[in-house]
């Protein structure tokens, strides 16, 4: 009898390790579409440096037509200066949200500091006049826009005539490209800024818009 009750009970083990063995592990799955990517929008594509600083034909043909009969370069410098704003020309007109690449500036006629900034570059380098970008330190300028307060930039362009060298003389002219006289800020000081620097600027200006106007 004891003999029974032994091998009852190796037969149990056998039984309870088998269950153990092969008896599956349950796992949860997750329910589908628990995420709501169908809810977004495309991500929105942002301008490559060629958009950036593209130029059109409309724009050649302005260059060709406006800048380049003209062969003093102090001279051709105040003219596109003139142009970007006179009514009759350019007429480009201040828009703060205005985030636009030099052709769009160029077609639109509206464009804040940067996209003249750019746009000013691309007339000044088709006209063979030599640019550089400046980073201009203002009074504090602060946006509020959908519960967001932003501190905002400021940039602008300097032309620079060649200069001319002769024994005792050394002169250099530089022309201002800005829509600060319009704003009336008082300028503290400015460092220049690479072509580099001015596409940070643009994309991350352009992401910081796109997500104020999504939120």
């Amino acid at each position: 009898m004891n003999h029974i009750k032994y091998a009852i009970l190796i037969f149990s083990c056998v039984l309870m390790y088998g269950c153990a063995t092969h008896t599956p592990i349950f796992k949860a799955k997750a329910p589908k579409n628990i995420y709501l990517d169908h809810e977004f929008g495309a991500a929105p594509a942002l301008e490559t440096e060629q958009e950036i600083f593209k130029i059109t034909e409309q724009m050649e043909r302005y260059v060709y037509l406006r800048l380049k009969p003209i062969r003093d370069i102090p001279a051709r410098t105040k003219r596109m200066i003139q142009d970007l704003f006179d009514p009759n020309q350019l007429d480009i007109r201040y828009v703060h949200n205005a985030d636009l690449t030099a052709s769009e500036a160029f077609e639109q006629g509206a464009a804040n500091c940067l996209s003249l900034t750019i746009l000013s570059y691309v007339l000044a380098q088709e006209a063979r006049m030599e640019a550089k970008f400046m980073d201009v330190k203002v009074q504090e300028n602060w946006t509020y826009n959908n519960g967001v307060r932003m501190l905002n930039g400021h940039v602008n362009l300097h032309i620079k005539e060649p200069i001319i060298h002769s024994i005792l003389l050394k002169n250099e002219s530089t022309y201002v490209v800005d829509f600060l006289p319009m704003l009336n800020g008082p300028k503290r000081s400015s460092k220049r800024l690479y072509k580099n620097d001015i596409i940070a600027l643009f994309t991350i200006t352009k992401v910081l818009t796109l997500w104020l106007i999504m939120n």
